[in-house]
């Protein structure tokens, strides 16, 4: 009978050090993921919005120009709407690494709300995407800064 008991506890024990080793594994080759709040990212930037800035944009333009940001992100496949996104998951499937630049940024975000009739100053832009990768580098978000190669030809 007391073969049978540490045989049952041996088995137990057994496997619970197995599945607590499976789940520390896969944990440690897993990337954490940052949920952006988009609440939070409004309340941070607003609050770190110049006086000049935050007169000419009111709350909603401002979180139209953080979504339009976080557009650009997912195209290039660096962040997702979450569940099964079939264009953040088509971009990442490269497996290259992927750099965003801030001009890239600025240009799209502006751009685009040209595009839309909600054309905004030049500097408004600028400023809300440097807030919101300074929004995004305080969630954790952001990967390594990567030194780009100029060619001799300046480009």
């Amino acid at each position: 009978m007391v073969f049978f008991i540490v045989l049952t506890v041996l088995i137990i024990g057994g496997c619970g050090a197995a599945s607590w080793w499976w789940a520390t594994s896969r944990l440690s080759v897993t990337e954490a993921s940052a949920i952006y709040d988009i609440e939070e990212a409004l309340d941070f930037c607003a609050e770190r919005l110049p006086d000049e800035v935050n007169q000419r944009l009111n709350r909603d333009r401002l979180q139209r120009m953080l979504w339009l940001h976080l557009e650009l992100l997912r195209s290039a496949g660096m962040a997702t709407y979450g569940g099964v996104d079939e264009i953040a998951m088509e971009a990442s499937a490269t497996g290259e690494t992927v750099i965003a630049h801030e001009d890239e940024a600025v240009d799209y975000v502006f751009h685009r709300l040209e595009e839309t009739g909600d054309p905004v100053p030049m500097v408004d832009v600028v400023v809300v995407v440097d807030l919101s990768n300074q929004y995004l580098a305080s969630i954790g978000a952001l990967g390594p800064s990567v030194e780009l190669e100029v060619e001799d030809d300046g480009t």
